[in-house]
């Protein structure tokens, strides 16, 4: 199939997808058991906790909306607050909004259809 005519099956397939329809992430999400927290259990879940992949990062949210962390070795200072049922982090080049999915200790961090993080683990703060 010619590029230019795979480009526009993909649009119209994207175009023609019903409001409100599930994402694929979603979708997969909810098959291996996440639930999608709303705005309200969202600062339940995060603050006073550290969430971590165990390897390249892990962030303290505090229930100031502050967040302690270390990312690829380099400590930072951000900021968390819920908007419209999503977490939003705000860093030095600028907010970035997560729906959040948590099942038991697993949290994934999820920009449109775009999964961003996936925590393996998360703890209550020590």
């Amino acid at each position: 199939m010619p590029y230019s005519r795979c480009l526009v099956t993909i649009l119209l397939i994207a175009w023609c997808a019903p409001a409100g329809a599930a994402s694929p992430s979603e979708n997969s999400f909810k098959k291996e058991g996440f639930k999608r927290l709303n705005g309200g259990q969202i600062p339940q879940a995060f603050a006073g906790k550290r969430f971590t992949d165990e390897v390249h990062m892990a962030d303290d949210y505090k229930p100031d909306g502050s967040m302690q962390g270390m990312s690829m070795g380099k400590k930072h200072i951000n900021k968390w607050a819920i908007s419209k049922d999503q977490l939003c982090v705000t860093d030095n080049f600028g907010e970035i909004c997560y729906a959040v999915w948590k099942k038991g200790t697993a949290v994934r961090l999820v920009v449109g259809d775009i999964e961003r993080v996936n925590s393996r683990r998360w703890d209550t703060k020590r």
